[in-house]
């Protein structure tokens, strides 16, 4: 099977572009990003809707290639953004005016392959951890059985991790040093093998990516791996499943939106870094039903104007608002709400903020939509629509509703009564054929 396929895509939300380029006219850009793996299934899925949205010819782009990968690339400035699920480094340089914006949350599932085991199977973190330690390197494991309460299968377990630099290992090792930490002696990183407490453990292999690691657990019977719950989800069908881990309340919980959602929403306001833009992951959460293992990942921006900046700046806030909001949850991942989505929009707007140029505006004032009638007296809906400056033709029908002044005017049949002096909204509608059109109408009665 091959991972990284395009998930299937519906249209989503009608998108509102000219509230981030407004006063500013651009020619149709190309921009392109790279990065976070545990992004791109979402990516993959509002880009060619964005696409699609846009009337200038204004296209985006993103590949994967790991966070370490994507924050390189745009430092470099070979791509316009990138996607993260982990920081620069201390030793790093980005550009100056970057800030990351948080787009997702998302589960890191451990997701294994076991002929033999059609049960559901639960880990604890100290479990987990010496799993990917290499301690415990077979499925009928006293540990493992005592997490699920019988024997598994014996098998020999083999772990697969992330080769290349992944901000989904950085969560992965975080969680790790959080929550089993006698066993997970090292601190989280990006690189999986600086983290291991020694090292790659025996008879492991190392794949590029999350669809490398998927794509070779699918063919591994007895493979233990991690990353983002989508791609455990289109692996369902070659025997991959995901285990339930057991949080710091007690419970052993499933990777879901759900109960990502859960946990993101639960995050500490200590955990928001307002200079840069980071949410940092609560690993050890005490709400219920949080799924431990929940991390944010990000889009990184430049500050400063640019034509493709503002470009990369709707892309990001589509994904954040219209595209998270209908594709998160089939696709494995929890929008981001509350706090989390307040501090997310605030990041977006920083995007393409500085030194805009400053442009000359133009203010339109609408034409009045406006009609009278007497106390006591009527006026037809054809009249009232006409007030409204709509056509209407011999074969239109005309229909009225009074939206608010109820007390000053009522519709009877196909007329507008004037009740008592005052004003009146009353919505005209105009069909013709199939089409339609309305517009509301302010009625004065004198």
């Amino acid at each position: 099977m091959k991972l990284g396929r395009k998930i299937a895509i519906g249209v989503v939300a009608t998108l509102a572009l000219s509230s981030t380029t407004a006063g500013v006219s651009h020619a149709a850009t190309s921009i392109t990003g790279s990065g976070s793996t545990f992004i791109k299934n979402l990516f993959d899925a509002c880009a060619p809707n964005f696409n699609d949205l846009r009337t200038d010819g204004t296209t985006v782009s993103y590949s994967g290639g790991g966070s370490g990968a994507g924050r390189t690339a745009f430092t470099g400035g070979t791509t316009n953004f990138a996607g993260t699920d982990s920081t620069y480094g201390s030793t790093d340089t980005p550009p100056a005016d970057f800030t990351y914006v948080p787009i997702i949350a998302g589960p890191v599932s451990i997701m294994f392959k076991h002929s033999g085991y059609s049960g559901t199977l639960k880990l604890t973190a100290e479990t987990v951890a010496k799993i990917f330690a290499g301690t415990i390197t077979d499925w009928a494991d006293a540990a493992i059985t005592t997490d699920n309460g019988s024997a598994l299968p014996t098998k020999t377990i083999k772990v697969i991790y992330r080769s290349d630099s992944s901000g989904t290992s950085a969560g992965f090792t975080a969680y790790l040093k959080a929550a089993a930490p006698t066993t997970w002696t090292k601190a989280g990183s990006s690189t999986f093998t600086s983290s291991a407490p020694s090292g790659a453990p025996a008879g492991s292999a190392g794949k590029s990516g999350s669809d490398g690691v998927t794509n070779f657990l699918s063919a591994t019977d007895g493979g233990i791996s991690y990353a983002e719950l989508s791609y455990q989800l289109e692996a369902s069908a070659d025997g991959v499943k995901s285990a339930y881990i057991k949080n710091a309340s007690g419970a052993f919980i499933k990777p879901s939106s759900a109960a990502s959602a859960a946990a993101a929403s639960a995050i500490p306001a200590a955990n928001f870094d307002a200079t840069t833009g980071w949410i940092a992951p609560d690993y050890v959460s005490t709400v219920a039903t949080a799924y431990p293992i929940t991390i944010f990942s990000f889009g990184i921006a430049h500050k400063s104007y640019s034509e493709a900046n503002d470009v990369v700046k709707d892309f990001l806030s589509y994904s954040l608002n219209s595209c998270a909001e209908a594709q998160a949850s089939s696709l494995g991942y929890a929008k981001l709400t509350s706090t989390a989505l307040t501090f997310a929009k605030a990041r977006v707007a920083l995007v393409s903020s500085v030194d805009r140029p400053v442009t000359a505006t133009t203010t339109t004032v609408a034409p009045a939509l406006k009609a009278s009638v007497k106390v006591g007296k009527t006026i037809t809906a054809k009249t009232v629509a006409l007030g409204g400056k709509l056509t209407v033709a011999k074969t239109a029908k005309v229909t009225l509703r009074v939206t608010s002044g109820g007390t000053v005017c009522k519709v009877v049949g196909a007329t507008l009564k004037g009740l008592k002096k005052g004003t009146c909204k009353v919505l005209a509608s105009v069909k013709t054929g199939t089409k339609t059109k309305t517009a509301t109408v302010t009625v004065t009665v004198s």
